[in-house]
């Protein structure tokens, strides 16, 4: 094939891909829909919302309508390898000390853990097989679930500016945004990773008209994310802007030039780090106590590790494991949550899980801030039943990785071509 050639095919396949992207197909949408509604706690029923629901149609879907599909691809399915060795290591770990060593300290809790990732895992499965088949398109989820979640979240931002409820469900809460949702954090943890899914729009998309929709739809959730006066939520959206920043910036330069890049940066943000070493050192601190009502977060997280070392390899089971004044609690961290439900091996897999979608998004700079954002909450809060954020990562790494996968591709080609 000669470089002619090989640019025309490029050049139709890119107006072909442009032609479909305005076409969606029943998965597509109803997955743009379902996460769109997960994070609001308050609109369940029990367990079930509307996302949950949905999420469990495309499951019940994926199992009758496309069991039989087996189509042989090099795609790795981390994610249901990481649950599927998490869960398995949850019911080890619970048998050896609840069969075995006899210590029935906490069962109330133990089933609703343990069916939270249950559904967690059943719905990675269902994506995973959506995504290695090809049968859905990522960065046609995320425009519609952006635009539907950014219109239906601003809409009752700017009603809480005169109402804190709406139907009876909260709008604010102490002053502090946080629409149809039990808990602040249900969604100020969506809305950080949602302000860098809507820059990846913003970079996919051409239309101008869109894209200035698209900016005025980030800067007001920006203020929202302010005024959920979430520490973590914050804290991760200003991080992640600043690597987003930093990696448009190295990309900018050629392969000799960034050698020079980051002579030149590394040492100004060494310098600031040491001046300004107290106040960076009491931010980290802050992630992790955050809202630390009489030091009690410092307890658990002391309670926790202390139980850590009673069952280090295999874990206690699900559940609130904690016993503090006069209750059990969950770790409230995800690291402590792994150790402490699933032990040492749970923990190792989830940080392999976690290093190999880093090593993937990197080359993204929107989607690896998105990432940044994530982890955040990876380390101030506990991320193990949050199906939204599970969602996101399951996008964000299929996107990057297949998109990689067509650079290399590409690349072959063009040798090919020149040989």
């Amino acid at each position: 094939m000669s470089k002619m050639d090989f640019t025309i095919v490029r050049t139709c396949n890119k107006k072909k891909c442009e032609l479909n992207m305005t076409k969606m197909n029943l998965k597509e949408i109803l997955i743009s829909i379902g996460l769109t509604f997960l994070p609001f706690s308050e609109l369940r029923i029990s367990f079930f919302g509307i996302g949950e629901l949905i999420f469990l149609y495309l499951f019940l879907v994926s199992q009758i309508k496309h069991n039989k599909i087996r189509k042989r691809n090099r795609f790795k399915k981390v994610f249901s390898e990481f649950w599927s060795f998490f869960i398995s290591m949850l019911l080890i770990g619970f048998v050896i000390n609840v069969v075995v060593f006899k210590r029935y300290e906490n069962l109330d809790s133990v089933f609703f853990d343990f069916f939270a990732y249950l559904f967690v895992f059943i719905v990675i499965i269902t994506l995973e097989k959506y995504l290695v088949n090809k049968m859905i398109d990522v960065l046609k989820i995320c425009k519609l679930f952006f635009i539907l979640s950014s219109s239906i979240l601003i809409l009752l931002y700017f009603i809480s500016f005169s109402n804190s409820t709406l139907f009876g469900f909260t709008l604010t809460r102490f002053n502090h945004f946080q629409p149809f949702s039990t808990n602040v954090h249900h969604i100020a943890m969506f809305l950080s990773p949602l302000f860098f899914i809507g820059v990846f729009v913003l970079e996919n998309t051409k239309h101008k008209i869109s894209k200035t929709v698209i900016l005025l739809f980030l800067v007001v959730i920006f203020f929202m994310i302010q005024s959920t006066n979430a520490f973590k939520a914050n804290f991760g959206l200003f991080a992640g802007i600043i690597v987003y920043l930093y990696l448009l910036l190295f990309k900018a330069f050629d392969r000799k030039s960034r050698q020079t890049f980051h002579f030149v940066v590394f040492p100004i943000f060494f310098l600031f780090f040491l001046i300004h070493f107290d106040s960076i050192s009491n931010y980290l601190v802050e992630v992790f106590i955050e809202e630390d009502v009489g030091s009690g977060r410092r307890s658990i997280y002391q309670l926790a590790l202390n139980k850590i070392m009673i069952s280090p390899f295999f874990g206690f089971g699900p559940g609130a494991q904690i016993y503090f004044n006069g209750e059990f609690w969950d770790a409230h961290q995800t690291l402590l949550t792994l150790l402490l439900q699933g032990g040492v091996f749970a923990f190792l897999s989830f940080a392999f899980l976690f290093l190999r979608i880093i090593k993937t998004v990197i080359s993204s700079p929107s989607l690896f801030s998105c990432l940044i954002a994530i982890s955040i909450y990876v380390l101030g809060g506990d991320i193990l039943r949050r199906l939204p954020i599970w969602i996101v990562l399951v996008l964000i790494y299929y996107f990057a990785y297949k998109n990689k996968r067509k650079i290399r591709h590409n690349r072959s080609v063009m040798r090919t071509s020149e040989i």
